[in-house]
C-alpha cells in the first residue's frame, strides 16, 4: 500500500508563511489556515465524527466550507459536497446514496443529523495552537476522501468515491504541466461540489498556492481585477462572460498565467478572441470520475490548438477503445461508484474504466474529444454525433454556444435541430449556416432547423442540460423556421 503526505499538514509545513486562502478582504496564511482547520477537527471529533464516517455539505462555497473539507481530509473523514441547486427530492435521493453520519447545512433532510454551519463558524473564531511538524505526516493514498457527484449529464448522477491520492495525484500532474505556487492567485470560480472547484483546492494545497474565494455577485471580470487573479478554472458560459468584457481586459489581462478550460466544447471564436487579449488558454478533457483534468494542452501548445484537448497528464493512462470510446486509469481513477454500504466497481480486469465518451488520439498523443455515446442517435440509418455539429457551428464566426439535440422526424425518425446562441444575440443567418455547414459536414447532419438560444435556465449546473432542450423541441413554444 503507498503512502503519501497528509495535504493540510504538508501545506502548512512547506508554504506556513504565504497566503492560503483569499476571502473577501481578508487573508489567511498556510499556519493560519492549519490552526482553523486543526480547530474545525477537533470540534468535528467532539461532535463524535471521525476517521471513515461520511459527512455531506449541502452549502455555498465559502471559507467555512474550505476550512471544514480540509479539516475532513486531515481527520480522515469522508466528505460529500452536494449541488445546492438541486430540488429538494433530489438532495434526499443523494443522501440516500451517501448515507452520511451528517449533513452540513442550514436546513435538515429527513432523519439525516443536521449540523448547523454557525457551531464550525464557532469553532473557527477560537482556533487552536498547532505546531508546524518538520517531517511529513504520511496516509495511506488509497484511504477513501470525497463522494463527489457526476454531472448526470448522461442519466442521474452517480455517487463517486475518491481516494485522497486521487485527488493528490491530480492536482501533482496539474501542477507539473501548470504551475501554482506561492504569490499565485487561483479564483474559485466553480463551486466546491463539482470536481473541478475541489482540484483548485487540492493544488494550493500542494503546490503553495492561493485559493481566492470571491464576493458572491461580484462580476468575473471584477474579481480578477480586485484580487490580482493568476490562473482561472471556467466553463463556457463562464469563458463567454470573461471576453464579453472588452473593456475591463483589453491591456489588464498580463497578470493571468492560465485560463484552464472544461465542461463542454469551447467555440474557435471564443479562443481566436482570447488570443486576441493575450490570454494563455488551456484546454482540457477531464471527468468526476478521474478527480478533474484527465488531458490539457501545454505551455508549449500556446497559442492554444482548438482541435485538441491535449495529452495525458502524469499519474493518467487513456487508451481508445471499440467504437472509439476512450477508457481511463491510473492514479487518479476513483475507487467506484457508491450505494449506501455497497461499492460499484465499474473497470475491466486491467483496472481500465469506460468513460462513454468518444475520440481519438493522433500520432503525437493529442486527444480530440467526439462527443458522449449515449448522445448519438440515428437519422435515417445514419449516427450522428451532436457535439460533431456543435463543434463545426462553434468554428464559424458570430457563433458563441450551440447545442444540437434530436427531433422526432416521421420520414427518418430523428432529425438535429441545433440552438444557437450569437455574439450579441444577433439574427440567427439561417441560410448562412447551412451553406457555411456544407464542407464541413455530410449533408445527413446538417441541422433541420437553426433555433434561436432560449431564455431559460436550463441547468442545475455548469453545463446545458440536452435534456432541457430536447423538451423544448418537442414542445409547441418552439416556432418553426
Amino acid at each position: 500500500m503507498s503512502s503519501i503526505p497528509c495535504p493540510v499538514l504538508e501545506a502548512a509545513r512547506r508554504f506556513c508563511g504565504h497566503t492560503a486562502l483569499i476571502d473577501r478582504d481578508r487573508a489567511h496564511s498556510f499556519d493560519s489556515f492549519d490552526r482553523q482547520t486543526l480547530a474545525l477537527a477537533g470540534e468535528l471529533s467532539k461532535l463524535g465524527y471521525g476517521e471513515g464516517d461520511r459527512i455531506a455539505f449541502v452549502c455555498d462555497n465559502s471559507a467555512l466550507m474550505v476550512l471544514a473539507l480540509c479539516a475532513c481530509v486531515r481527520s480522515g473523514i469522508v466528505f460529500s459536497p452536494l449541488n445546492i441547486r438541486w430540488p429538494e427530492a433530489m438532495i434526499v435521493r443523494a443522501l440516500n446514496l451517501v448515507k452520511p453520519k451528517a449533513v452540513v447545512s442550514h436546513y435538515t433532510y429527513g432523519t439525516y443529523d443536521c449540523l448547523d454551519p454557525a457551531r464550525l463558524e464557532g469553532a473557527i473564531d477560537s482556533p487552536r495552537s498547532s505546531p508546524i511538524v518538520d517531517s511529513p505526516i504520511m496516509r495511506a493514498a488509497d484511504q477513501p476522501a470525497g463522494i463527489v457527484f457526476t454531472s448526470g449529464s448522461s442519466g442521474d448522477p452517480k455517487a463517486a468515491l475518491l481516494t485522497l491520492g486521487n485527488f493528490y495525484f491530480n492536482a501533482e500532474g496539474s501542477n507539473d504541466n501548470i504551475p501554482f505556487g506561492p504569490a499565485d492567485r487561483w479564483l474559485l470560480s466553480l463551486p466546491l461540489y463539482h470536481v473541478g472547484g475541489l482540484g483548485i483546492l487540492f493544488r494550493a494545497l500542494l503546490g503553495g498556492g492561493s485559493v481566492v474565494l470571491p464576493e458572491r455577485g461580484m462580476e468575473l471580470t471584477e474579481s480578477i481585477q480586485r484580487y490580482r487573479v493568476t490562473h482561472l478554472s471556467l466553463v463556457s458560459t463562464q469563458f463567454r462572460r470573461l471576453l464579453g468584457d472588452e473593456s475591463a481586459l483589453r491591456g489588464r489581462s498580463a497578470r493571468i498565467k492560465a485560463v484552464l478550460l472544461g465542461g463542454s466544447a469551447i467555440p474557435d471564436s471564443l479562443i481566436r478572441r482570447a488570443c486576441s487579449y493575450e490570454l494563455p488558454v488551456y484546454k482540457s478533457y477531464g471527468l468526476t470520475e478521474m478527480a478533474s483534468q484527465v488531458t490539457t494542452t501545454a505551455p508549449d501548445d500556446l497559442p492554444i490548438r482548438t482541435d485538441t484537448a491535449g495529452r495525458p497528464l502524469p499519474y493518467r493512462d487513456l487508451r481508445i477503445g471499440d467504437d472509439n470510446q476512450i477508457f481511463v486509469k491510473g492514479k487518479t481513477r476513483f475507487a467506484g461508484y457508491v450505494d449506501g454500504d455497497s461499492l460499484e466497481i465499474p473497470f475491466d480486469g486491467e483496472g481500465w474504466f469506460a468513460t462513454g465518451d468518444t475520440g481519438r488520439l493522433n500520432a503525437d498523443g493529442y486527444l480530440t474529444v467526439y462527443g458522449r455515446r449515449d448522445n448519438m442517435f440515428v437519422s435515417g440509418g445514419e449516427n450522428i454525433q451532436p457535439e460533431q455539429i456543435e463543434r463545426a457551428l462553434c468554428s464559424l464566426d458570430d457563433i458563441e454556444e450551440v447545442i444540437v439535440v434530436p427531433a422526432p422526424d416521421p420520414e427518418f425518425d430523428f432529425r438535429p435541430v441545433a440552438f444557437v446562441r450569437t455574439v450579441g444575440n444577433a439574427n440567427l443567418d439561417r441560410n448562412r449556416l447551412r451553406t457555411a455547414l456544407e464542407p464541413l459536414l455530410p449533408r445527413f447532419a446538417i441541422p433541420e432547423r437553426f433555433l434561436s438560444w432560449p431564455d431559460i435556465d436550463s441547468s442545475s449546473g455548469l453545463k446545458p442540460s440536452r435534456a432541457a432542450f430536447a423538451a423544448l423541441v418537442e414542445s409547441e413554444d418552439i416556432t418553426r423556421d
